[in-house]
């Protein structure tokens, strides 16, 4: 009998010649700990400004993506030690244009699942627009559901149920975007999204939201006010993560570059060239990632 259709695109293949993901896995899986660190302090701090706001949400949609991103790469890497070829779950998300083209970048194992086994059986879209639109916000709050029984979780995916809607009703009504435009959109509508993921309750992620607006001051990092002497001490906060100001600015950085700019894992694997010089890297990494295998490391979306 034929295979269930969410099984077709896990096969065994004959062995090829190109490197596992495990290096990426690695590197993501570290960033990911440290920018945990910050995301958990900003949504547990009492009061936030719009700077450490900004900074913690930032922080999480990281912590999230890399550490996620990271375990999907850890286990198709360790398949492919057994000639099983898993199928790929991330491909850079966070350089989407639109809501749709996130979803088919972010957990692509779960919107296949949900496509297949949900929306096509509800009808897809082969009944009309208002039930393809009923059927997309079902599968979404599905999605939601899935994650968390909790409000957070709930409002979480009635947020992209709605985007995808007014997505799809944009793409078909013949408007048109500037693709830079459309990014920064998308960008910051996925965080807007993750806080309410995050939060422990909706009180705490209105709190956050508040403070990203703008509402209880903007801030400056205090290591500022060595500099700008002349500035009242109003302006100035202090950052509750435990961090300096410049390394933590350097970290996000570091992890907006990766996220925009970096190939991701299956563009390595299919695109890099093998040498030496990568055989001895890889060599490297591996006996620092054994020698760091004594380190407690949270993987955060055990949890889901």
């Amino acid at each position: 009998p034929a295979s269930p259709p969410g099984w077709r695109r896990w096969s065994v293949r004959p062995m090829s010649n190109r490197p596992s993901s495990a290096r990426r896995r690695r590197r993501r899986r570290r960033w990911a700990r440290r920018l945990g660190f910050v995301a958990d302090a900003a949504f547990e701090a009492g009061s936030l400004r719009a700077l450490d706001a900004w900074s913690g949400v930032v922080a999480y949609a990281f912590q999230i993506y890399f550490d996620f991103s990271g375990y999907s790469d850890m286990a198709i890497g360790l398949a492919l030690l057994f000639n099983i070829r898993l199928p790929l779950n991330f491909n850079s998300p966070y350089k989407a244009r639109d809501i749709q083209d996130f979803w088919r970048r972010w957990h692509i194992t779960l919107s296949h699942f949900l496509t297949t086994y949900i929306y096509i059986p509800l009808g897809g879209n082969r009944k009309g627009k208002v039930r393809t639109y009923v059927n997309i916000f079902i599968i979404f709050l599905v999605s939601g559901i899935w994650h968390g029984a909790g409000w957070t979780f709930l409002i979480w995916g009635v947020m992209h149920g709605l985007a995808s809607i007014i997505c799809r009703y944009w793409k078909l009504a013949g408007f048109k975007m500037n693709s830079i435009l459309a990014w920064i959109v998308t960008f910051l509508f996925v965080h807007f999204a993750w806080v309410f993921f995050r939060a422990l309750s909706f009180g705490d992620a209105i709190a956050v939201l508040k403070a990203m607006l703008g509402f209880n001051g903007i801030g400056l990092p205090g290591g500022l006010a060595r500099v700008f002497t002349d500035l009242d001490n109003s302006w100035f906060t202090s950052f509750p993560f435990q961090a300096h100001s410049v390394e933590l600015l350097v970290t996000l950085v570091i992890g907006l570059l990766i996220a925009w700019f970096a190939k991701n894992s299956t563009e390595i694997m299919y695109e890099t060239k093998r040498n030496l010089a990568m055989a001895v890297f890889a060599a490297a990494l591996l006996f620092y990632s054994v020698m760091q295998l004594q380190q407690v490391s949270e993987f955060l979306y055990f949890n889901f």
